[in-house]
């Protein structure tokens, strides 16, 4: 593959980009409610056929996967696996977005520029149509291939990926083939730093909620000699961590396994360059909340501790006028992020001790949503040093390896054995406000992600190629 003319034609082409990427932005797909996740899968299963990959729409009890394999760089060529998603959360609740959420215009942002304002801008659609077109402007460059790609295209991914583990499975020969796994991913930060991550935590979803004696709503006054469900949860809530969002359930960290050797090391050199008042920045939030001794520890902290979040409270009435009532019912969402060696069951077990320590399992109900375990790689493999190769090759300047990816996909489904397949988390493009309003990726950062994607490809194969037998 000649690096320079595909280069050329992604800058030609780079209109006909952006609009393909409005297209599929468009359309709705949230595996929360099922809305259009069929019509998406479709849509990237007829992109995939056009690109000459042998490719399935694989049907699950509840989202389809999408699969394509094209080995057109022949069998002494690396295979590379890609795993991406399609469905994105719900926009239920977040007010004021300052475009329709999936309307998908640019809008121009007071720092970046000219901005693509989108549900799945950021996580996880625009990546896959970016990478997507980027194929076909390989194609279109009459360039071959230098890799050959698996891709697995998941539209469970923010409901837990259930079906990905029976997937795998079924297709443990197909996927052994793979050299490596690859999940895309915006990674420069506003400060232009392009990053690139070794793990991903784990997750386990909860649901909590308490009843009160009465089937409906209640007249506050009756609060007097009638249980007040709201005050349940608020108990059963404020057990779960201190007033710094520590985790305080018993048991939570006894098998928290500390960072490795090689943790510490990329830990001490992400804390030269890691600045806690741009990332506090990043967010819209005035300030970091950890409190931590040192950078390093504030890191450490951060990617190698579990946390426990309330995602979310209902109960009773909030309107803008007075209405005192006693509710009947009042519930909450709970997500727990888990680091290396912890299990999800175990935890989802721990918390329910914990319930029953307090005296209040008779009055909380407590339901398992999801889990997802956390996957761990290493630095020293040909995937990650092609990646960080590839940033170099682009001009970037600084880059980070971290360590930990504090939020979770599942990328343990090709980590774990028996495929147990190196991986990296990267690419450059920057993007913002993931599971939020005005959630975003820079115009820009689009064409550096293509551009970057390209000198990926073409690293993962010379590498291959010097170092054969090394581990990819």
């Amino acid at each position: 593959m000649i690096i320079r003319n595909v280069l050329e034609e992604i800058d030609n082409q780079f209109d006909n980009t952006l609009s393909q990427l409005q297209e599929f932005l468009r359309q709705p797909s949230m595996s929360g409610t099922g809305a259009g996740i069929n019509r998406t899968a479709y849509q990237v299963f007829a992109k995939l056929k056009d690109l000459g990959f042998d490719t399935e729409i694989i049907p699950t009890p509840s989202n389809p996967i999408v699969f394509g394999k094209n080995y057109v760089a022949g069998k002494n060529a690396p295979t590379l696996l890609i795993h991406t998603s399609i469905d994105v959360m719900v926009t239920e609740g977040e007010a004021w977005w300052s475009v329709p959420p999936f309307a998908a215009e640019l809008k121009e942002h007071s720092r970046f520029g000219p901005s693509l304002i989108a549900r799945g801008a950021y996580t996880q659609k625009a990546t896959l149509m970016a990478l997507l077109e980027t194929l076909r402007i390989i194609q279109d460059a009459g360039e071959k291939l230098p890799v050959n790609l698996l891709i697995v295209v998941d539209s469970e991914e923010e409901s837990g990926s259930p079906s990905l583990s029976h997937f795998a499975q079924e297709r443990y020969k197909e996927l052994k083939k793979a050299d490596s796994v690859y999940y895309p991913f915006f990674a420069t930060d506003r400060r232009g730093i392009a990053r690139l991550f070794l793990g991903t935590k784990g997750i386990v979803f909860l649901r909590l909620t308490c009843r009160g004696p009465s089937t409906r709503d209640l007249h506050s006054a009756e609060v007097g000699w009638i249980r007040n469900p709201a005050h349940i949860l608020a108990k059963t809530l404020s057990s779960l961590v201190d007033i710094h969002g520590h985790p305080q359930i018993p048991g939570l960290l006894d098998d928290v396994q500390p960072p490795s050797k090689d943790d510490e090391r990329l830990i001490s050199l992400l804390a030269e360059s890691f600045d806690p008042g741009i990332a506090a920045l990043q967010l819209d939030a005035r300030n970091l909340s950890i409190e931590a001794d040192s950078m390093e520890d504030l890191l450490r902290r951060f990617l190698f501790e579990p946390t426990v979040n309330i995602s979310g409270i209902q109960a009773g009435y909030v309107g803008e006028s007075f209405k005192t009532v006693l509710p009947r019912e009042a519930s909450a969402h709970i997500d727990i992020r888990l680091t290396p060696n912890e299990d999800p069951n175990q935890v989802f077990q721990i918390v329910k001790n914990h319930i029953a320590g307090l005296g209040l399992t008779e009055l909380v109900d407590l339901e398992l949503g999801y889990t997802m375990n956390w996957a761990k790689t290493s630095d020293n493999t040909l995937i990650v040093k092609a990646l960080l190769k590839s940033y170099y090759d682009f001009g970037v300047d600084s880059v980070e390896i971290w360590p930990m990816f504090p939020a979770s996909v599942p990328l343990y489904i090709y980590a774990d054995p028996p495929l147990k397949k190196p991986f990296v988390i990267g690419g450059l493009g920057h993007g913002g406000h993931a599971h939020g309003r005005d959630e975003y990726v820079v115009v820009e950062g689009i064409r550096h992600f293509q551009k970057g994607f390209i000198h990926f490809l073409s690293e993962f194969s010379q590498m291959r190629s010097r170092t054969s037998g090394e581990k990819t």
